[in-house]
């Protein structure tokens, strides 16, 4: 296995945007990812990311997003939107990110993550069906996370990703069993919370049906799941071939 996790972090944020963000790399050519969460209370229409800034000058792209939706008291929605994003840095160092939403939000909560060993640094997503994978938990009431939506992986050094984001408190949130916890905030600082928690797990050869079971971490009102993988040689799809999927 070449691809290698060298750095990741967090962060939390809220009210009027911008959000800012630090990040570091600790060689040339990783890819930064970013998984955000964040959940306007009883805003009457989701907010998301319109724009990340990067203080280095790096361009960073939305890979998917997903909006789950949760009715309060009184009819109110609360949007649960949790967004994947990426970056190619080609220097190491240290960045900052201004992340512009189309809103102000309650609270929002982030994770990113550094990864090395890319030979296609610019095309990092494996081309396997099914990803990225969202799925998303709507309605009054409460569900506990399952087994998500199937992926296949073609490479043969493959990292999968499940980003778990919830307006709901999840800080002993339970992983999937065959997965490795990156990092995880949880941020109760407004009406309601945010979390975001990133797991991996790693792969030496192409995969069929991988599943990731989140059930074990307690029954949660809303929550966004997206599965993703990245391989080391990358994929012959450009970016702009995935596009932004709206759940």
């Amino acid at each position: 296995m070449t691809l290698a996790i060298t750095n990741h972090g967090n962060g939390t944020g809220g009210g009027v945007s911008p959000d800012t963000a630090a990040y570091t790399t600790s060689g040339s050519n990783d890819i930064v990812f970013l998984a955000y969460n964040n959940e306007p209370s009883s805003a009457v229409t989701p907010v998301t990311i319109s724009s990340i800034v990067d203080s280095n000058g790096n361009t960073w792209a939305r890979r998917t997003v997903g909006t789950s939706i949760m009715t309060n008291g009184g009819g109110l929605n609360t949007y649960n939107s949790t967004e994947l994003w990426w970056a190619s840095v080609p220097v190491s160092g240290s960045g900052s990110l201004t992340i512009n939403r189309s809103g102000t939000t309650d609270d929002s909560s982030w994770v990113w993550w550094a990864i090395s060993g890319f030979t296609n640094f610019g095309l990092p997503f494996d081309n396997g069906a099914g990803a990225p994978a969202t799925q998303l938990q709507n309605g009054t009431g409460s569900a506990v996370p399952g087994a998500g939506i199937p992926i296949n992986t073609l490479g043969s050094d493959v990292m999968v990703f499940s980003i778990l984001g919830s307006p709901d408190v999840m800080d002993s949130t339970t992983i999937p069993s065959s997965m490795t916890k990156i990092d995880g905030i949880a941020n109760h600082g407004g009406v309601n919370d945010s979390t975001t928690v990133v797991t991996v797990a790693s792969y030496a050869g192409p995969q069929t049906g991988l599943i990731f079971d989140w059930n074990g971490g307690g029954a949660l009102s809303t929550f966004a799941i997206i599965v993703d993988a990245v391989n080391a040689a990358g994929s012959s799809i450009p970016p702009s071939a995935f596009g932004t999927v709206i759940a």
